[in-house]
C-alpha cells in the first residue's frame, strides 16, 4: 500500500467538498436539486474517455485534465462570470482567485506538481489536449442544459451559445448539433 502523508490526506478530504458545490449557473436560473461541480468534472472526464482520438491526444493526460479543471472551486466555490448574471464577477479576477487556490492546494505532497501543471495546461489552451478537454467541458454543459430543459426548465440561452462558439472539432460539432436538434 502506497504511504499518505497527511498533507495528501488533507487534499482528498478538501475536494470532497467538490460533491456538495452546485454549479452556480443552474443554481442561478433556479434548478432544483442541480449538479455539483464533481457531477459536472466526473461526466466530462468519461465523455473525454469516449470522444478522445488516442492517434491525435494523449488521452490519459485529457482525463486527468478534465477531472482536475475546476478542483480550485473546493476552495473559491463555483464562481459566475457570465456578464449578464448580476453575481458575475470579472473572468481574470476568478482566474487569480484559482490560481491561488490551486497553488495552495497542490503544495507539499507527491503529485502536486503534475495537478497544478495539469491544471495550468488546461487554463492556458496552448496544447491540443487542453483544447480538446475545454471544448468537451462546453459539451457536457450543453448536453446538461438539455437534460434540464427537457425536465420543463426555461434556461437562458447562453449554454449553448459558450458550446456554439467554442467547438470547432468536427466530431464534437456533430454531436452539438444533435443535442440542439432535441432542444425542446
Amino acid at each position: 500500500m502506497i504511504g499518505m502523508d497527511g498533507k495528501l490526506l488533507d487534499f482528498f478530504q478538501e475536494i470532497n467538498k467538490l460533491k456538495r458545490i452546485k454549479r452556480s449557473g443552474w443554481v442561478v436560473d433556479k434548478v432544483k436539486d442541480p449538479e455539483s461541480v464533481a457531477d459536472h468534472s466526473f461526466r466530462t472526464a468519461v465523455m473525454c474517455m469516449f470522444l478522445g482520438d488516442p492517434k491525435r491526444i494523449d488521452l490519459d493526460k485529457a482525463i486527468k485534465m478534465a477531472l482536475v479543471h475546476d478542483i480550485a472551486e473546493a476552495r473559491i466555490g463555483d464562481i459566475i462570470t457570465y456578464y449578464r448574471y448580476s453575481k458575475a464577477v470579472p473572468l481574470e479576477e476568478k482566474r487569480e482567485k484559482e490560481r491561488k487556490a490551486i497553488t495552495e492546494m497542490a503544495s507539499g505532497f507527491k503529485g502536486g506538481e503534475e495537478l497544478l501543471e495539469l491544471w495550468r495546461e488546461f487554463e492556458e489552451r496552448k496544447t491540443e489536449e487542453a483544447r480538446f478537454v475545454k471544448q468537451v467541458e462546453k459539451l457536457e454543459m450543453a448536453l446538461q442544459a438539455l437534460e434540464y430543459e427537457n425536465e420543463g426548465y426555461d434556461l437562458r440561452e447562453h449554454y449553448y451559445q459558450e458550446a456554439n462558439e467554442l467547438i470547432s472539432d468536427p466530431e464534437l460539432r456533430k454531436i452539438l448539433d444533435k443535442i440542439m436538434d432535441k432542444r425542446p
